[in-house]
């Protein structure tokens, strides 16, 4: 009798092992789905910036995860003025959210007259200040 009760309860525990494999690997595949839905969600982000102070209005749309502003001629939203640094600020798609973040600056990143001092979520309609110049931003999905 003490065998057969050990046979029963073996073939109980291989089936909660199986049972607890499958839910472990159901999650992983959840998880990973909801991941590929969140990168979707982000192609479809638009990050619009646009200028006036400078002397041909700026206006550029960007869907790519960073957007570098600067005066480097290889920065993805260029200005051409001696208040903004080569690489001023970095816009980043993290967390279902854009964030601005100054990149050390020497006349400082402010967001809505806050100086960014560490990353920050922007908002649609907020205005970003470089050394002197006011950049307007606008989210669309």
């Amino acid at each position: 009798m003490t065998a057969v009760l050990m046979l029963v309860l073996r073939i109980f525990l291989v089936v909660i092992l199986f049972l607890f494999i499958f839910w472990a690997f159901r999650v992983v595949w959840l998880s990973l789905d909801r991941d590929k839905k969140t990168t979707r969600r982000i192609r479809g982000t638009l990050l619009k910036l646009e200028t006036t102070q400078t002397e041909s209005p700026l206006e550029k749309s960007f869907e790519a995860q960073e957007v570098l502003i600067g005066r480097d001629p290889n920065a993805d939203f260029v200005i051409s003025d001696n208040t903004i640094s080569s690489k001023h600020a970095l816009f980043s798609f993290k967390q279902n959210h854009w964030w601005i973040e100054d990149l050390d600056s020497t006349n400082g990143t402010f967001l809505n007259s806050i100086p960014t001092e560490e990353p920050m979520i922007v908002t649609d309609g907020d205005e970003l200040r470089c050394g002197k110049i006011i950049i307007k931003i606008s989210l669309t999905n």
